[in-house]
């Protein structure tokens, strides 16, 4: 080929790939235009159907035309401001009934405005796991939870193992178990066997629970309570996930009521059924076994297992509008970095978004999910141990259960450390009111401080570093890796930029949790040395005023001595004058 028929081919290869750059530019404009359009039909078509407020017939109509032309008169516009501003925040607190009755009328064939879940998609949740903490200031806490729950009954009466009160001691004492079974209660309609379980009434979504006790170092336990889920609630999700969902009026504390259209109905609606089972687990471990969470008013860390049975998230590409938002309304978003283990093949771990999934309390909460069968296959024969044959979701959850420990531990470590900066924050904040009148309530409070937060922190920070130093990760349970995810890893390739680097998860929780200890015994140290100095100086000011109330007893007492000189020298017959009476007693 000649270099002119080159260069002619060379120009109608530019020509054509401008072309085409410029017609899909095109196509891209006109579909954004087409949208535009629907959007607007759908905004008109819903006006059409309810007019603005004051515009109608409706109940709400009438006082608002009332208020609006009362704060247009003569009088209206005569009236103090303070006055004027209370009128017209009543005339808007009636406009949310208007808006929802539009949100009633709007298309259920917008996009935006509603939830479309795949219709042959579901979701199960067979196990939650929930973590508590028992510090030295919370040991008699974890003995009464043992005497009251009576998890000795039957370990006891037929010699099976050891008491755990027992157990308790000699681990905390160094030369225990790393871990042991503190107990398991088995709801009295379940239809499951568990030998070593007190039949007792649970929660409706509790079936079965397993307490595990796990000692970290001399000075800390650890309880995990695993909690298999009923038929019942393992689908509660979904039901409401699949049900139709109508706009709905929210009232808050204060300030007018806000409104949900259907899309955030289901968003809320969906969301709040799985905080509905956390709630559960959290109830019954703060009424069964109370730590440091439960004390300290805080939820206890919690990891629940949350099934698919199509959607694959590991599949490398991004999902659809419909099927983001329907996995938004059971709480998943679509993290850019996904973090899996090769101890559970299939499954990513995500933490609860806040921001974008409200009603799930996500502060100390975490989501292992995947798809069935793909976690199947992951897990291979093994599974057939677990039950696989008869029920797989059950066997996934029940592999899960025997591997997920010791990570959770390490996991809610950080959270219980979390826990322990936001009470000496609160302790740092309330010294002032709390020591600055240095009463003996004050003083004894000032002492339990001490012996609450001192302790637990010196002793817990040791132990926490000491099992830092010596984490090994084939003793220490599944190791995590977080990397990009693998559409985000195509985007980096086809930028020919070099993607971050994969982190291990387990080492980055241990530098964090020993960034947390530093910064917490320094803290107690310094608070310690502060209030120390300041309680000394409280004592002193306070000797002084017992000093100064003894002058003035004395001063009274004296007067009172003076005084009934007086009288007696002013005899029987009554008082003579005062300088006779004191002429007669100085003689």
């Amino acid at each position: 080929m000649s270099s002119n028929s080159k260069k002619g081919a060379l120009a109608v290869a530019s020509t054509n790939e401008t072309d085409s750059g410029q017609s899909d530019a095109k196509n891209a404009k006109k579909d954004h235009s087409v949208e535009l359009d629907k959007i607007s039909s759908y905004v008109d078509e819903a006006f059409d159907a309810v007019p603005e407020i004051g515009s109608g017939n409706r109940w709400y109509d009438y006082p608002y035309k009332v208020l609006t032309w009362f704060l247009r008169s003569r009088l209206g516009r005569a009236l103090p401001y303070r006055i004027r501003e209370q009128i017209n925040y009543l005339c808007n607190y009636l406009i949310p009934w208007n808006e929802v009755d539009r949100e009633r009328a709007w298309s259920t064939d917008d996009p935006s405005a509603n939830l479309t879940v795949p219709p042959d998609e579901h979701v199960l949740i067979p196990r939650v796991w929930a973590v508590e903490f028992f510090p030295p200031s919370e040991l008699d806490s974890l003995k009464r939870a043992i005497d009251k729950n009576g998890w000795d009954s039957k370990r006891v009466r037929y010699g099976i193992r050891e008491p755990n009160e027992d157990m308790l001691d000699r681990s905390r004492k160094g030369a225990g178990w790393a871990w042991w079974d503190l107990g398991s209660v088995l709801s009295e309609t379940a239809n499951m066997f568990d030998p070593d379980a007190q039949k007792r009434k649970l929660p409706e979504a509790i079936e079965h629970v397993e307490l595990t006790a796990l000692q970290v170092g001399p000075s800390l336990t650890v309880v995990v309570g695993s909690f298999t889920l009923s038929q019942k609630a393992r689908k509660s999700v979904d039901e409401v996930w699949r049900s139709a969902h109508e706009p709905k009026l929210y009232f808050r504390r204060r300030g007018r009521p806000g409104v949900r259209n259907r899309l955030w109905s289901a968003f809320h609606e969906t969301q709040t059924s799985r905080r509905n089972l956390h709630d559960a687990v959290r109830g019954w471990m703060t009424d069964h076994c109370p730590g440091s969470f439960a004390h300290g008013g805080a939820d206890q860390p919690l990891v629940d297992l949350v099934l698919l049975e199509k959607y694959e998230p590991t599949r490398g590409r991004r999902r659809d509008r419909d099927l983001h938002e329907a996995l938004r309304a059971i709480g998943i978003m679509e993290p850019s970095y996904e973090m899996t283990s090769e101890d559970f093949p299939g499954l990513l771990l995500e933490p609860a978004d806040e921001l974008m999934c409200p009603a799930i309390k996500g502060r100390y909460t975490k989501t292992l999910w995947g798809q069935v069968d793909r976690i199947a296959e992951g897990i291979g024969e093994k599974l057939s141990f677990y039950g696989g044959k008869y029920d797989r979701v059950a066997a996934i959850g029940s592999f899960v259960d025997r591997r997920i420990n010791n990570f959770l531990v390490n996991l809610a470590m950080l959270d219980f450390l979390q826990l322990k900066r936001a009470q000496h924050a609160v302790l740092r904040d309330q010294a002032r009111a709390r020591h600055g009148k240095f009463k003996r309530r004050d003083l004894q409070n000032l002492r339990d401080s001490f012996l609450t937060t001192s302790l637990d922190t010196n002793s817990v920070a040791r132990d926490i570093a000491k099992v830092s130093q010596s984490y090994h990760p084939n003793r220490d349970g599944a190791v995590f890796i977080r990397r990009p995810a693998a559409w985000l890893q195509e985007s980096y390739e086809k930028d020919g930029s070099t993607a971050p680097a994969p982190v291990n998860i387990n080492e980055e929780l241990r530098k964090s949790q020993e960034e947390h200890i530093k910064e917490l015994v320094e803290f107690d140290k310094d608070y310690r040395s502060i209030l120390s100095t300041v309680a000394s100086i409280g004592s002193s000011i306070d000797a002084f005023k017992v000093q100064r109330y003894a002058i003035w007893i004395a001063f009274v007492s004296l007067l009172v001595a003076f005084v009934s000189l007086l009288a007696t020298a002013a005899g029987p017959n009554g008082l003579r004058s005062f300088s006779q009476a004191l002429s007669s007693w100085l003689s």
